[in-house]
């Protein structure tokens, strides 16, 4: 299934933006930057580095991102964010339902989702 046109970040310099004005939450698996912008929609990448492993790991590592982001986005509570997820080395262990709720606990600690939301820590 392929992602709403517009809703994806793309360009270099919104990449910079969010990084550079953007507030981090962390865990060992994976780290969610947060930025409020003016666009009016929220839009969302993922980022899989090479200390995640080789190419297979790396996009492992990110179909799993995707697929928690695509269910826990409908719950985002504020709009006009730019959401960048990136995996960490640790995710290599995960399953899909773990990441699932580690991506859950990385949006109620950013103050996305509602906190009874997040679920107990697999990788903190």
């Amino acid at each position: 299934m392929r992602r709403a046109v517009g809703r994806t970040l793309r360009r270099r310099q919104d990449f910079r933006s969010a990084y550079e004005r953007g507030t981090a939450v962390r865990l060992d698996c994976a780290v969610l930057i947060r930025h409020s912008t003016d666009a009016g929609l929220t839009r969302t990448a993922v980022v899989a580095s090479r200390k995640v492993g080789n190419a297979v790991r790396r996009n492992r590592a990110k179909r799993l991102l995707r697929e928690a982001e695509r269910k826990l986005i409908t719950g985002v509570e504020q709009q006009s964010l730019d959401l960048i997820l990136i995996a960490r080395p640790p995710i290599r262990r995960l399953s899909g339902a773990e990441v699932l709720a580690e991506v859950r606990r990385l949006y109620a600690m950013a103050g996305l989702l509602r906190p009874a939301a997040a679920e107990s820590p697999r990788c903190a």
